[in-house]
């Protein structure tokens, strides 16, 4: 017979379980391509010292590299070893997989088992790179948001919120990996621009030299301050309407802009092509012949708003590779 603690502790497991599965749900509606999300496993294990049931995880794949989505923060101290936990919903990467990294017997162990029913992984969560999506969710109050917050929300908007946060998330790492040198060009949307969706953040489209989009949404203050250590090519910049030499642009001021903040700037070995309220298309110097071609006799209004549509309709990486293969000509 269950004692009040054991039912206790069973109503917790079964919650958990419940509110993974309504964030699972929630991402598979998303579609998103490059995504490998695992339904199976995910849960925390007993063995003969602890049961660990109640924590709840999601483990996923995009464009090669491990992401989790858990329903508990477990945080390790640097110096002992020692774990804390508390449940709330955390993102993590580049877990802390070895044992032997921890003495403690607070830690979360589990095994993660794919849909095919294989490639079986024993996890152990101790991690220091761990992220809270309360902080970025518009209008959430609470410091964190808990598996029975999921679950107590009348309707999806909640875990809408936080599915759209893991996004931002993963692509905005997956972003910082290609930053160093492999940038070709980039559309960048200050907070209130047209068209930009996702308000009060900086939209960024960057464009590699193969021709890949990668897309974020950041916020303005420590998020971006990240991504700008990360990519030299918005480092020093100000965002605030339209270059002075920019060669497609109109008159139209930058939305919520402010007189008492400073021009745009961009970076040395950098262009601004266009600017259209708020969007700014800018690429290396190198390739701003390349782009001007390809735009033509095309508006400032088409540039931003169809340029990305108008890159895949062409080779953009063979022609980036004969760029680059004109300036080392250039410089023999």
């Amino acid at each position: 017979m269950y004692n009040n603690y054991e039912k206790t502790r069973e109503v917790i497991i079964t919650m958990h379980a419940e509110a993974r599965n309504k964030v699972i749900d929630e991402l598979l509606k998303r579609n998103l391509e490059g995504l490998t999300i695992y339904t199976k496993g995910g849960q925390g294990i007993r063995t003969r010292d602890n049961d660990r049931r109640e924590y709840c995880w999601i483990r996923c794949f995009y464009r090669g590299r491990e992401y989790w989505l858990t329903f508990f923060h477990s945080e390790m101290d640097k110096w002992s070893g020692n774990v804390h936990t508390q449940y709330r919903l955390m993102f993590v990467y580049d877990l802390v997989k070895n044992l032997s990294n921890t003495t403690s017997p607070n830690e979360i162990t589990g095994r993660d088992i794919t849909d095919t029913d294989k490639d079986c992984t024993d996890l152990v969560f101790n991690s220091y790179k761990w992220y809270n999506p309360a902080e970025e969710i518009e209008g959430w109050n609470k410091g964190s948001v808990t598996p029975g917050d999921i679950l107590e929300s009348e309707d999806a908007e909640l875990t809408s919120k936080v599915v759209d946060c893991f996004i931002r998330f993963i692509r905005r790492k997956h972003m910082l990996s290609e930053l160093k040198n492999n940038i070709a060009a980039y559309l960048l949307s200050e907070p209130l621009a047209m068209g930009n969706v996702c308000i009060g953040c900086v939209s960024l489209t960057l464009i590699t030299r193969s021709g890949e989009h990668l897309i974020a949404d950041i916020n303005p203050g420590e998020g971006w301050e990240e991504f700008k250590k990360e990519f030299p090519g918005v480092r020093d910049c100000v965002f605030n309407g339209p270059c002075k030499d920019t060669e497609f642009g109109t008159a139209g001021v930058a939305l919520g802009a402010s007189e008492d903040y400073p021009s745009t700037k961009i970076r040395s070995g950098w262009k601004e092509l266009c600017f259209e309220y708020g969007n700014h298309f800018v690429c290396r110097e190198e390739y701003a012949d390349l782009f001007e071609g390809i735009f033509g006799a095309m508006g400032p209004d088409d540039i931003i708003f169809d340029v990305l549509e108008r890159i895949k309709e062409i080779d953009i990486a063979a022609k980036i590779s004969e760029a680059d293969a004109g300036t080392e000509g250039e410089a023999v």
